[in-house]
This record gives structure tokens, C-alpha cells and sequence, in this order.
């Protein structure tokens, strides 16, 4: 019928097979939509890992734990990345130490076995960045950076250093005040 609209006078044969041409097409297409998109991304130690646009739910075994009897799942997805590490099967408390269903301080040493916590070499621009990631942490807590200086975001915000220079960023201590000034090159950039 559809065909006949578009094509009148065409034999009856021709119209079967422009039909389930179109349907087939119309099917393929809604099938796409459907399953959404998958792209590949980098995490900070270069491994590639696949992240399915969308997700919003927890796997099986990680949406049973205690904690999301009560918690919902979107509940824990604020500014750290919490659904790519409970997707990679970690749970609350892989992460968290918590003592009386009160405190949630983070287990930093639970991160060093995934991550490279010391030295972060990031090439970011064409003068590529050495970040001493372990000082830092010896001198800060995980939540004084990683809020609104640097949020940890899948595919954050670029760092630029006229940002830097204007006090964001690094350049919130790194003004010759409270640390090093930014405008020293080469303690970042190392030739």
C-alpha cells in the first residue's frame, strides 16, 4: 500500500520487494536507535575501556549489596565517576571505609592498585605534563582537589594555563603564595 502511494502502477512483484526493502530499512533503523551508542575512551593509566552511552543502573551483582536496599544508584553518581568503577565490579566498600552506616572517608590505598597514584605524566598539548600525584596526596585529602578544582569527570575540561594563570586549576595554590608560581615552567615541564 505504502509502495503503491509512492510508486503507482508498479507490478505487484516489484512492490513486495520495495516493501520489505523499506521495512528492513525502517527495522534496522529502529533496532540502531535502540541499542544506543558505544564508544571506546581512555582511562588515566592509556587502558582502553568501552563505555555504553546511557547506563544508569548498576550490575546484578553490585545492585543486590546492602547499600542499595536503602541508596538509590543515581544517589552516588555526583562528581566522582562512581558508575564506571561499580560497572568494573567494585562495590561501596572496595573504596570507602565505613564505620556505624556514618563516615564514607575513602580508602586511598584501594586506588593505588588500579591507578598510578605517584607520577602522572599527562600529554595534554605539546608540552606534555609531569604531575606528582603522591605528594599531593600525602598533603591533601582526595575531596579538597577533586570537587569543583578538579572534578573527575570522563572527558573533563581542558586544562589550559591562561586558566592556570588566572588562579584556576593548579593556579588555585600554585601562586607563589601558598606553592610554587605556575609561571615556573620547568617544575611542571620537564624538557
Amino acid at each position: 500500500m505504502i509502495l503503491r502511494m509512492i510508486a503507482p502502477g508498479k507490478r505487484k512483484g516489484t512492490e513486495m520487494r520495495g516493501l520489505r526493502l523499506f521495512l528492513s530499512l525502517l527495522i534496522s533503523i529502529v533496532l540502531l536507535v535502540l541499542a544506543g551508542c558505544d564508544f571506546t575512551t581512555e582511562d588515566r593509566n592509556g587502558k582502553a575501556m568501552s563505555v555504553k552511552k546511557g547506563i544508569t543502573e548498576p550490575a546484578a551483582g553490585i545492585k543486590s549489596l546492602t547499600c542499595f536496599k536503602c541508596h538509590p544508584y543515581k544517589e552516588f553518581s555526583r562528581v566522582f565517576p562512581h558508575d564506571l568503577h561499580i560497572r568494573a565490579g567494585l562495590h561501596c566498600t572496595q573504596c570507602h571505609i565505613i564505620k556505624n552506616h556514618k563516615t564514607h572517608a575513602l580508602n586511598k590505598e584501594r586506588c593505588k592498585k588500579c591507578h598510578n597514584l605517584t607520577v602522572l605524566n599527562m600529554k595534554t598539548s605539546s608540552m606534555p605534563v609531569r604531575f606528582n600525584h603522591e605528594k599531593h596526596t600525602e598533603m591533601f585529602d582526595c575531596k579538597d582537589c577533586h570537587t569543583e578544582v578538579f572534578p573527575m569527570k570522563l572527558n573533563g575540561k581542558k586544562i589550559i594555563m591562561d586558566e592556570i594563570f588566572k588562579g584556576k586549576y593548579c593556579g588555585k595554590c600554585h601562586n607563589g603564595e601558598t606553592a610554587f608560581s605556575s609561571s615556573d615552567c620547568n617544575r611542571c615541564h620537564k624538557a
